[in-house]
């Protein structure tokens, strides 16, 4: 599907949203085991007004920094998030964890309300649009303690009728935008890193690079240190990266003498040597695990034009 189909699909969400016979919603959603349950918050119209407002204004940045501007939209990736100018990517609905339930939502559920009292730290808040007829509109925004008014400062007050007087609750607000939305059985997602808390894919990174660490192993290739590991595992960035490598199954095709020969050729800072039939990786200090990972995700490269070498972990692999 090209980008100017993708435009359109976000162009005819804003319609959509302008339609004057479609009315709102705002949802909360409290992840359960390892699945999303959702509530309807009873806001206002006001408070809705202006949260239907943040959907639109986000729909317009989307699609004008692809019409006007230095985006593209490419299918959703974790490389994406490190890239200079990051993408509008998308995703099919189908394609979310199953926990999701976002195809839930896209029919027309009876809902109970939902209270912030009832789910103080909601995993989701959603932007229902939806009309008397056709595929709703859903605006997905991560909650924050940001959205939590008082909670840390000194002395919250307001104007009363004579005088100020002090705020005994904590008061509560929309975030300012929204980051990512769901039409027409797509997700289009304009924040990846909100996007990945929302729906824990640091847990399936973390999984993944278990895979990694295993298929190397089948390659006869191991790291020597498993705190090396667990480093990895405690730092998003890392687990980025390791999800390319399992993406391009990289940990599959690996070659013990391959590894070798672009750590001299390259003069890479891990130490790799023969023990007991496998290449053992290592590293003197944990600030040269980004070294370890650029070996291992293949980044050492040399252009076949000017015969420079380059260390390119920012990569896009070509068709």
């Amino acid at each position: 599907m090209s980008s100017e189909e993708h435009v359109d699909r976000l162009e005819r969400a804003l319609g959509f949203l302008r339609n004057d016979r479609r009315t709102s919603q705002y949802l909360l959603a409290q992840q359960e085991d390892d699945d999303y349950e959702f509530g309807i918050a009873p806001l206002s119209s006001p408070i809705l007004d202006k949260a239907e407002i943040i959907l639109e204004d986000t729909l317009e940045k989307m699609v004008s920094s692809v019409t006007e501007g230095p985006k593209d939209v490419t299918e959703f990736s974790i490389a994406n998030t490190n890239r200079n100018i990051t993408p509008i990517q998308y995703l099919p609905v189908d394609d979310l964890p199953e926990g999701a339930r976002l195809d839930y939502l896209l029919t027309d559920p009876n809902l109970s309300e939902k209270t912030y009292d009832d789910w103080p730290n909601p995993g989701l808040q959603i932007i229902r649009i939806k009309e008397p007829s056709g595929t709703p509109l859903l605006g997905l925004q991560e909650f924050t303690n940001h959205q939590v008014v008082g909670s840390s400062k000194p002395i919250l007050f307001s104007r009363g009728e004579q005088q100020y007087d002090v705020v005994e609750d904590s008061l509560l607000t929309i975030p300012s935008k929204v980051n990512a939305v769901c039409f027409d059985g797509f997700v289009y997602i304009y924040t990846p890193k909100a996007f990945e808390r929302m729906y824990d894919v640091r847990g399936q990174y973390q999984q993944h690079t278990d895979d990694v660490i295993d298929g190397l192993a089948g390659q006869d290739i191991e790291i020597a240190d498993l705190s090396i590991v667990d480093t990895f595992k405690n730092d998003i960035r890392c687990l980025r990266r390791i999800h390319e490598i399992k993406r391009h199954n990289i940990h599959e095709t690996l070659e013990p003498s391959a590894v070798i020969d672009v750590v001299d050729e390259y003069d890479v800072p891990v130490i790799a040597e023969q023990r007991n039939g496998s290449l053992v990786l290592d590293i003197e200090d944990g600030s040269k695990r980004w070294k370890l990972l650029d070996l291992l995700s293949d980044s050492y490269l040399r252009s076949d034009m000017t015969e420079n070498q380059y260390n390119a972990p920012n990569k896009r692999m070509l068709d």
